[in-house]
């Protein structure tokens, strides 16, 4: 599992790995698996016959760097991944962690008070004290209601002169070329709200309306769904696991560790992100995620 991947380090988000790196990685995904499309695999699962040392490549969110840093490097070494995409970004809703960076970016005051009573503070003096606040912020945000969310989003612009449109989104071209190209395009919802924050009606609309929104942009099946932040229990619950049932999907993905084995449902596939820096620390964290057990919610 994947997000954004930066053609060079970015000082504001210093855990995502930069195209190097994920080209590097991607060379040991390749002579370690044997990498298969996620629908493929979910319907091998289903089927009880995963071929040996399977593996998927997944994307969450929807950047527009990946059109010309890991759609090429995947491309060229003929791997499939499966992109699922935030589709609000299409409509005029830029992804909401990177309005947050964009804010802290466009700040021009050595602090940033918010107006909410469990926000303090937060220095912006050096790129450290940055760093830190873009942290804060989408720890902060994250398990607010979409309401609550934007209207902290709204106020944080509004102080350091920032706006939503100066936050880069994907372009529909992009998107209709990446399927063109015969990646997988899955749904991650329409504004990226953990589930469990909503209601019966907002999460049945980010649910099933995005997969609607997604087919009829690209012209094609939207088959896959991934829940934001995806920690079963604490993001989403028995009650969403079926609501993607019921909005068409055939699989869905989690950010929950371990590996998919034939007892796993297709609607709770585990996903890891090895970070390591060479094959054999990659190589460390492939082998103690082989030996997790995933939690799951019961269906």
């Amino acid at each position: 599992m994947f997000h954004k991947v930066p053609s060079l380090p970015d000082p504001l988000m210093p855990q995502d790995l930069d195209l190097a790196a994920f080209e590097q990685l991607l060379d040991t995904v390749l002579s370690t698996f044997n990498v298969i499309p996620l629908e493929d695999a979910a319907m091998a699962l289903s089927n009880g016959k995963v071929p040996p040392r399977a593996a998927c490549i997944t994307f969450d969110d929807g950047y527009p760097s990946w059109i010309g840093g890991v759609v090429p490097a995947l491309h060229k070494r003929g791997l499939h991944a499966t992109f699922y995409i935030t589709a609000g970004q299409f409509y005029g809703r830029p992804l909401w962690h990177e309005r947050i960076i964009n804010a802290v970016l466009q700040c021009k005051s050595d602090e940033l008070r918010l107006n909410h009573p469990a926000l303090v503070p937060l220095p912006m003096t050096t790129q450290q004290e940055r760093t830190a606040a873009v942290l804060h912020l989408e720890r902060c945000l994250k398990y607010l209601t979409l309401p609550a969310r934007n209207e902290l989003l709204l106020g944080m612009e509004a102080l350091t002169g920032a706006t939503p449109e100066q936050v880069p989104v994907m372009q529909l071209a992009d998107l209709r070329a990446m399927h063109a190209l015969g990646f997988g395009i899955g749904a991650h919802t329409d504004d990226h709200p953990i589930l469990v924050c909503c209601d019966d009606a907002t999460a049945r609309r980010e649910i099933g309306q995005t997969r609607e929104e997604l087919s009829s942009l690209i012209g094609g099946a939207v088959n896959s769904f991934a829940y934001p932040n995806g920690h079963p229990f604490a993001d989403f619950s028995a009650r969403h696991v079926e609501l993607v049932k019921q909005a068409g999907y055939t699989s869905a993905v989690t950010t929950q560790w371990g590996v998919a084995t034939a007892v796993t449902s297709t609607f709770q596939i585990p996903r890891f992100t090895p970070w390591g820096n060479k094959p054999l620390n990659i190589a460390w964290q492939l082998g103690r995620n082989l030996l997790t057990q995933p939690d799951c919610v019961d269906e």
